[in-house]
């Protein structure tokens, strides 16, 4: 069995969990029926979005005293969960929470965790995670020797949408036991959003990326003045924002943001995995490298092959 970990937010299921969700469903070494775990309220989005996945059942743990994140709580729950019904992968979204919460439920349960990952596969019959390290510069692939594997996921290859056959024949099976009072001390009393200045990069249609092509801060300014011809949020690669050229709030990929604009134009972005993960919902993608081998090519919709000091002021003058 796989359970995955169903995150919610402001009463609405996280698309991230239901892209996990169906990942887990297409594991070409895994034939484990997928349950999910939904701790807290059930959220006004369960049945037009949970019963349409492939789930076995979900379980679904309510108290009144989580109406927001309780870490301690939330990982004695998902503890007794696992000894009950031993699966063996539990799989959470790689989110602040869901990195909080997982090696707290793994510290109980004395077993091994990995976060950020990318992918999950056996091998031999060892089971394989893909994931990141040196700050997101290179994928590593590591072993878990522990059963039940627990990881917070990114996946590359996943989708919330094309679900194969709708499942409302889906058992909610309510969870009915006591939690010990101190659990509930540490909890989440409210939630804010970051301020963002100009465009909100997470809620922009249309993206302007950067990456090592632009060479320097002054070859920022010229995709400044592209984004703002298109209506357009900045964004970049990890090398971006070390270098200085744009914030860290604006980075995209396994270790900055998600995003799913209708149009992203990568500008001088190679196109390494862990950025890919990043941009791949975007609707489309139109890259612009002088490098023609240059992996992002593999990805886009739209390549163009040049000089971005030439080309980017071309596409400028004629939006104007």
């Amino acid at each position: 069995m796989i359970l995955v970990l169903v995150e919610t937010r402001e009463s609405e299921i996280l698309d991230l969990s239901l892209k996990i969700i169906n990942y887990a469903n297409h594991l070409p070494d895994f034939s484990d029926k997928v349950s999910g775990l939904m701790i807290g309220e059930k959220p006004i989005s369960i049945e037009s979005k949970i019963k349409n996945t492939k789930l076995d059942k979900i379980f679904h743990f309510q108290e009144e005293k989580l109406g927001h994140y309780a870490p301690d709580a939330y990982a004695a729950v998902i503890s007794k969960v696992v000894n009950d019904l031993s699966p063996q992968l539990v799989l959470a979204p790689a989110t602040a929470q869901g990195n909080d919460l997982l090696p707290r439920v793994a510290s109980k349960l004395g077993v091994g965790m990995a976060s950020e990952c990318l992918a999950v596969k056996k091998r031999e019959n060892k089971l394989i995670v893909t994931k990141p390290i040196f700050g997101g510069s290179l994928l590593a692939d590591m072993e878990l020797r522990t059963t039940p594997a627990l990881l917070t996921m990114k996946p590359l290859e996943m989708d919330s949408e094309n679900f194969e056959n709708q499942n409302n024949k889906m058992e909610i099976k309510e969870l009915n036991f006591s939690l010990p009072a101190d659990v509930f001390q540490l909890k989440v009393g409210d939630l804010e959003e970051p301020v963002e200045e100009g465009i909100s990069l997470s809620k922009a249609r249309k993206v302007v990326g950067v990456g090592r092509g632009i060479k320097s801060k002054e070859g920022l300014e010229i995709h400044q003045k592209l984004a703002a011809s298109l209506g357009a949020a900045m964004g970049g690669t990890r090398v971006a924002v070390d270098n200085g050229w744009i914030p860290p709030d604006n980075q995209i990929g396994q270790t900055g943001k998600n995003i799913n604009p209708d149009l992203y134009i990568a500008c001088g972005i190679s196109g390494a995995t862990q950025h890919i993960v990043g941009c791949q919902e975007a609707g489309t993608i139109i890259a612009i490298n002088n490098d023609p081998h240059a992996p992002i090519f593999s990805r886009c919709d739209y390549g163009i092959v040049g000089d971005l000091f030439e080309i980017v002021p071309e596409i400028i003058e004629k939006l104007k």
